[in-house]
Parts: structure tokens; sequence; C-alpha cells
């Protein structure tokens, strides 16, 4: 993504992660695995100190360009509103969950505390919570904006 690890828009970039692939019921998985039986792993993740997504795909090489296009239409599917709204919902009450989690364990605690305080982020967990409460379509239509390919690999010949 083109979005830096302290930026306003990373809150909104969760969301985007959510509603593309982190989840089994985000849109990667449901249409490149269940629907058109692509892949038998899909999955996006963020990596937020580095501001990076990617997306790993277990798939047979036969595939593996009809896969690539597959996550590049999910992703415009986030850019241009193609998705259901009360998936954003969903994701909010998941991440919402996720941070009041934080709190219940130590070593997440830990984890949160360290990282925070390595890349000097002010927010308290309940700053957060606030933010992602007014989470809006556009905040995470822009926020997808920011993310474009760079990099394509492969671990077996094509």
């Amino acid at each position: 993504t083109m979005i830096p690890r302290n930026s306003v828009k990373l809150e909104a970039l969760a969301f985007v992660n959510g509603l593309f692939g982190y989840y089994p019921h985000s849109g990667l998985f449901r249409r490149v695995r269940e629907e058109m039986g692509l892949s038998y792993s899909v999955f996006s993740n963020l990596v937020r100190a580095k501001g990076i997504m990617y997306v790993y795909a277990g798939v047979d090489s036969a595939n593996f360009t009809l896969v690539q296009e597959k996550v590049m239409e999910e992703l415009k599917n986030i850019q241009t509103c193609k998705f259901i709204k009360a998936y954003l919902e969903a994701k909010r009450k998941i991440i919402l969950s996720g941070l009041k989690a934080i709190g219940d364990s130590h070593s997440r605690l830990i984890d949160y505390n360290f990282i925070r305080n390595l890349y000097g982020r002010k927010k308290t967990i309940k700053d957060i919570s606030e933010k992602v409460k007014k989470i809006s379509v556009d905040d995470v239509i822009d926020a997808s904006s920011d993310i474009k390919l760079d990099t394509v690999f492969t671990l077996g010949k094509l």
C-alpha cells in the first residue's frame, strides 16, 4: 500500500483487509475458493508496521493467471464500492471485539504496547476503538485506492 504506518487511514485499511481476504467470509475466500474452486487457500494480510498488504493463494500453476485476475477484481470491487455494506458492519464488530480482547490477555497487551512504543504511536486502544466506530464506506474506498500491485511471485514453474 502507499499508506505509512502512522497514517490516519490505517484503521480504514484494516477494514479493507477484512473485506478483501483476511477472514474466511471475505471476498477472496468466498469467490476464488468457494464459488470458483480455483484455490485451496487464499487470504490477504496486512503488515501494519510496514503498510504492506499481501495476498497468499495456494493454486495449481494452470490457474495462476486466472487467480491473479480474480484477486485484482476483488480489490477493484472494494475500490468501486461493489461490496455488501452489511459486511462493513460485520468487520467493524470483529475489529472492535479484537481490540477489546487485547486487554484480556497479558501477552496481547505486551505485544500491543511494544509495537505502539516501537513506532511512537500515541493512540490508546480506546482511541483506536472510537476511530473504528466512525469508519465510513468512503474511508474504506479511500484507503483501498492506495493499494497498488507491487510484486507477484510463484514457488513453482508456470
